[in-house]
This record gives C-alpha cells, sequence and structure tokens, in this order.
C-alpha cells in the first residue's frame, strides 16, 4: 500500500491553521480513535515531542495526508531553529528567538475551535494569552465539563460546552485584546484594526520581531534585566507572567502616554522620589539596554526619551544621571542652592524668595546626593540676564526728572511696570528694568512735534502743566495718556533736562483739552457754578 493510499479522506490545512490542530482534524476525518495513530504512521512519537523531529518527517507526513511538503512546512515553520536551535524562522522568513514560541501547546480558544473548526498557530506565540476574535482566555480545559484538552484526541473541539451552554465571556481587556490583535497582525497576516488603541506607528509598521522583542524586553526589565530573546518571561510563574502581559499591553495601548505610565511605574517601584529622580538609579539599566539595542525597538527608545525631556521640565535629575544628557557640570540642567546663591549675588533668604515670586524653578527633591533644594539652570540665566538692568527708584526718578511719590503714581496707574516691590513680591526695596524704562522715553519722544519749540511764549513744560491743573486732579499718567492718544501734542520745551523735563504742551491746547474733561467728569452737585 501506497503511502498516499493510507488515508482515505484528505483536506488541505486551513490558512493559520497549527500542524498539531491540522493532525487532529485529518483524524477526525477519518475516523481514528486518536491523532498518534497518524503521527505514528510517518514514524512521530508524541511523548518528547522535538521540533527538528517532526521536521525531518514531514516529507513522509505529506504522503501520508496527500498534500505537498510545503503545504505541511507553512504551519510549522517555525519549528525549522537555526545555529545551535537558539532560533526560529516564521513563515515571514523573520528570525525569532525560540523562547518565544510555546510549541506545543494545548491551550485553546473554546469558541474559536466551535466556530472555524480548526486550531490556530496563533496560540503557539509565548506571549499570546486571550483569543483576538472572542477576548477569551487561552486555556487548556473546559471550565464547564472540566475536560482536558490534550494532543492525542480524535476531535478538534474536546467537548461540545460552547454548543450547548454557550460561548464563554470575554476576560480580555481592552488594552490586552488590542495586543492580541496586533500580535495577530503581524503572526498570521489577519486585517484587525488597530486605530482604536493607538499603537506607535513604528510598532504597527514594524515586524514581529519587533513586537515579540519589545515585550520581552519590557516584561524582563521589571526584574531590572535586559533580555529580547524571552528567557526572563520563560522563568517566571503563570501568574507573575500574566501580570506583565497585562503591564505591557497598557504601555502599548495610547502611545506615548500609556508608556510614560509603565516608566513611572518603574521608578516608583525603585523608590523614586516625587521632585527628582538619577536616570542611573532608576532607569540607568533600561536606559543603556534600550540605547544598546535601539535598532531592534526604536520606537521604545524614541519613547524613553521622550520621558526624559518631559522629566527634566517637572523634575530634578541629578548628576548621577542619564550620562549622555549630563556630561560634566555646563550640561547639568539643575544647580544646588548654594551655586545658584553664587552665580546670582543673592543669600538663601533671597533665592528662596525668587522661586517664590516665579523668577526662579525649582524647589526641595530627593536626588542620589540626598534632599536637596536645586534650581533650574536656565531659569537662573534667564534671572542674571535680567538682574544686569535693574536699577532702584531713586534712579529711575532721576532719569524721567520727577519725584518719588510721582513714580509711585505712575506705576499705581500701570505707566511703568516694577520687576521687584514690597507690594508685588515682598521685595525690601523697589527695582525697575531700565530697558523699559529707556522703551517709555523713546516712545514719546517719537511723539514730540516739530512745529513748536520751547521759545513759543505759550509753551509750557509738563511739570508746570500739572502743577497748574494739580488741584484739578490733572497728573502725569493722565496727560501721557492723553499724549499717547493724540489728544494732546507734546513740544520739545528743554534739550539739556531729561526725561519729562525735556518736554512741553501748548498751553491753549491743554486748557481746552483739559478744561472740558474736568467739567464733564464733575458731577453736578460738585460742579463751580453751583457751589455757594
Amino acid at each position: 500500500m501506497e503511502f498516499s493510499d493510507r488515508l482515505v479522506i484528505r483536506s488541505k490545512p486551513y490558512p493559520n491553521e497549527s500542524l498539531i490542530g491540522y493532525l487532529i482534524r485529518i483524524t477526525e476525518l477519518n475516523h481514528y480513535d486518536e491523532m498518534s495513530w497518524v503521527a505514528h504512521l510517518a514514524g512521530l512519537q508524541l511523548s518528547g515531542m522535538r521540533p527538528n523531529d517532526w521536521v525531518a518527517k514531514l516529507g513522509e507526513l505529506a504522503k501520508i495526508v496527500g498534500q505537498p511538503v510545503s503545504e505541511l512546512r507553512s504551519l510549522a515553520s517555525y519549528l525549522v531553529t537555526e545555529g545551535n536551535h537558539s532560533h526560529s524562522t516564521l513563515r515571514s522568513d523573520e528570525t525569532i528567538s525560540r523562547f518565544l514560541i510555546r510549541w506545543p501547546t494545548s491551550k485553546i480558544c473554546f469558541q474559536c475551535v466551535d466556530e472555524f473548526g480548526y486550531v490556530s498557530t496563533l496560540a503557539d506565540l509565548k506571549f499570546v494569552t486571550h483569543c483576538p476574535h472572542h477576548g477569551a482566555r487561552l486555556i487548556d480545559q473546559c471550565p464547564k465539563c472540566g475536560i482536558s484538552v490534550r494532543f492525542n484526541r480524535a476531535k478538534v473541539s474536546p467537548c461540545n460546552c460552547s454548543k450547548v451552554v454557550g460561548p464563554l465571556p470575554s476576560s480580555a481587556s481592552e488594552a490586552r485584546l488590542g495586543l492580541m490583535k496586533l500580535l495577530s497582525n503581524k503572526f498570521q497576516g489577519t486585517e484587525f484594526d488597530l486605530s482604536p488603541y493607538c499603537f506607535s506607528a513604528a510598532l504597527g509598521n514594524g515586524g514581529p520581531n519587533q513586537a515579540l522583542g519589545a515585550i520581552s524586553l519590557m516584561i524582563a526589565i521589571g526584574d531590572n534585566q535586559i533580555d529580547l530573546s524571552g528567557k526572563v518571561a520563560n522563568r517566571v510563574s503563570f501568574e507573575e507572567f500574566d501580570a506583565s502581559v497585562e503591564r505591557v499591553a497598557n504601555a502599548l495601548v495610547g502611545w506615548p502616554n500609556g508608556f510614560f505610565k509603565f516608566v513611572d511605574e518603574l521608578c516608583r517601584q525603585r523608590g523614586k522620589g516625587q521632585r527628582a529622580f538619577s536616570l542611573s538609579g532608576y532607569l540607568g539599566k533600561f536606559y543603556s539596554g534600550l540605547q544598546q539595542h535601539a535598532d531592534q525597538v526604536p520606537f521604545l527608545w524614541e519613547g524613553l526619551q521622550l520621558y526624559i525631556e518631559r522629566s527634566l521640565k517637572t523634575t530634578i535629575v541629578t548628576k548621577r544621571g542619564n550620562p549622555t544628557l549630563l556630561k560634566g557640570k555646563e550640561d547639568r540642567w539643575f544647580l544646588p542652592r548654594v551655586v545658584a546663591c553664587r552665580r546670582l549675588g543673592v543669600g538663601r533668604n533671597e533665592l528662596h524668595r525668587l522661586v517664590w515670586a516665579g523668577y526662579l524653578e525649582g524647589g526641595y527633591g530627593a536626588t542620589s546626593y540626598g534632599e536637596m533644594f536645586c534650581v533650574t539652570r536656565e531659569s537662573v540665566d534667564k534671572y542674571r540676564g535680567l538682574k544686569k538692568h535693574l536699577i532702584g527708584r531713586r534712579e529711575v526718578a532721576r532719569m524721567l526728572g520727577i519725584s518719588i511719590g510721582t513714580l509711585y503714581g505712575l506705576v499705581e496707574a500701570g505707566c511703568i511696570q516694577e520687576v521687584h516691590s514690597p507690594r508685588k513680591d515682598r521685595c525690601r526695596d523697589w527695582y525697575f528694568d531700565m530697558r523699559s524704562i529707556t522703551e517709555l522715553v523713546t516712545q514719546f519722544e517719537n511723539l514730540v512735534s516739530k512745529k513748536k519749540t520751547h521759545q513759543a511764549s505759550d509753551a509750557i513744560s509738563l511739570k508746570s502743566a500739572i502743577s497748574r491743573y494739580n488741584k484739578q486732579g490733572l497728573s502725569y499718567s493722565r496727560i501721557l495718556d492723553g499724549i499717547r492718544n493724540k489728544e494732546l501734542r507734546l513740544y520739545r520745551f528743554d534739550n539739556s533736562s531729561m526725561g519729562f523735563l525735556r518736554w512741553g504742551v501748548d498751553a491753549d491746547e491743554l486748557r481746552s483739552w483739559y478744561g472740558q474733561i474736568y467739567v464733564t467728569e464733575l458731577s453736578p452737585s460738585t460742579c463751580p457754578e453751583q457751589l455757594g
């Protein structure tokens, strides 16, 4: 009898059907009592199953089932090992670690078996814990009747519970279900819609090796190890493995925010402080590992760099941190309090006041040196540049040719903005930015009319104008607003003086302008014509 005549009923393999599942289906079609009968015809033993033995017997097995060898090889392409049997080749010719393959496995989705009529090869992946179609957990025992799933069985479906009682409820979270669909698309070429899960674009466009390596690395880093081969994940208990896959799923979904939460949790497990962290102490292993394997998992490397950039804006990175970002004193992002005081020429209390007022950014943080008060280098450099232009109230009054009381009035009216003052930020004295004062003078200098000079008999200085109408409420702020709004014309009055003393206004224009304003603003009960 020829090998091709051994089986009466033949059937082509389904796409994405596992090799073991195919033999079970052939057994059921030919009404054999056990799948081992078909395997024994090809000289295969179910006890101590080794991938290489099955690959070596594919030719004989193909003759028995009446199918080309290429068809059977496509069902078990990952059984072909390379080198020292540490790697396997996928159907896409991509090489992955054998620790990422779980073969043989007896875990199945009961609903898929009843609905599609075959066992999927997706269950052979180590990190696949749930069915991407139904969200049910892959199990090796029926939860309703308790029957165990065996390789050596006569039917594809171990029992009829799901047909009689109904399908099992979904037990996968949304993140886990998204990860299972991603692996199905990578491993089997399915076309699940992944847009609701917001995976990284690089992960979505990459191959299965990138996805499996990223999952393996993120599970291993929980044990403070770097491993893309799946060895570390192979050693953990089922409970730890299942919890790790859930954490990884939440990290990859909603990129990059989910990944940021994953790294935050990783830092908290290592005792990260609230206001500071040391990259070498909390992320050193993760950082160096991702840097070393950046070509294999580029999206994780970019995600960690984004996390570091975000942390630099909100937390303190100590000197013992990232070896790339913190090379020497000039590349440190934060300065200790004593260094900042020395650079700014201020005392400890003044430094804390500047931080409280918002001129400096910093605070206490649990750094690798212990609890320290640090401020950002950027804010220190910015305030140093501002401090060079600060002048006191007396210098400002002298520049403008006004009294200190008049200066207070201009500040109160909003014509001049102070930098420091007792009312603004509890500073002991008043300080102004000389650049803003110069800009104010230049602004009014450009408004000077050149049609009339101080020789005109009807021109008076601003100081005289204020004195003349002071009792009626005229002030520098009001007359400057009138000039700025072009209600009054400004003239050159005295070139030898400084500030406001250099300018004047026309007496008739002032009388016409302010007299009307004054009468309009007075109420009828206080109008001069009605007094007495």
